[in-house]
């Protein structure tokens, strides 16, 4: 998220984790600017046959580590009193070890439970998830939705899956 705390990159969340999850498969993007919230239910229309699970908090991180190494998606939680929420990018790296990085302010968290402490959310509301590791980029949504751009700070990434090296999108 280029130029954090400028205007257009404080309500862009969901479309952080979109662009983190292509950079992780290799794609030279950064999230686009957005002046309003959007929500985190676009998951599914940026990504081919993407579906939401709802988990209660306590069991959230077990069931997303479940899937294995290699994996990764979205995940949303709420803020108390219905003041909106926030998205970020849950990853188990390939020896299984669990994270959530924010694309949107960089933060990194070590579990579930560390990160709704650092950003005081519900408990109560649960977290919402997106598995997206296994799903096909929309890349016509991606492009009405203006959800990424071109990285000005890459030409080449490293594709995490098959190790090869690829340009730009």
């Amino acid at each position: 998220n280029i130029g954090f705390g400028k205007p257009g990159t404080t309500q862009n969340c969901a479309k952080c984790s979109a662009a983190l999850e292509m950079r992780l498969r290799g794609y030279g993007i950064s999230a686009g600017r957005q002046s309003y919230p959007s929500s985190v239910d676009s998951q599914s229309l940026w990504f081919k046959d993407a579906k939401r699970v709802d988990y209660e908090t306590d069991f959230a991180e077990e069931a997303l580590k479940s899937y294995g190494s290699m994996t990764s998606g979205t995940l949303s939680i709420q803020f108390p009193n219905g003041n909106g929420g926030h998205a970020m990018h849950w990853t188990n790296d390939k020896y299984g070890k669990f994270s959530i990085q924010d694309g949107q302010n960089g933060r990194t968290f070590s579990s579930i439970s560390e990160m709704m402490d650092a950003y005081g959310a519900d408990r109560s509301a649960g977290v919402t998830t997106f598995r997206l590791d296994n799903c096909e980029p929309n890349w016509d949504a991606f492009e009405q939705d203006s959800v990424i751009r071109r990285a000005s700070t890459a030409s080449k990434v490293k594709n995490r899956f098959s190790g090869k090296v690829v340009d730009t999108w």
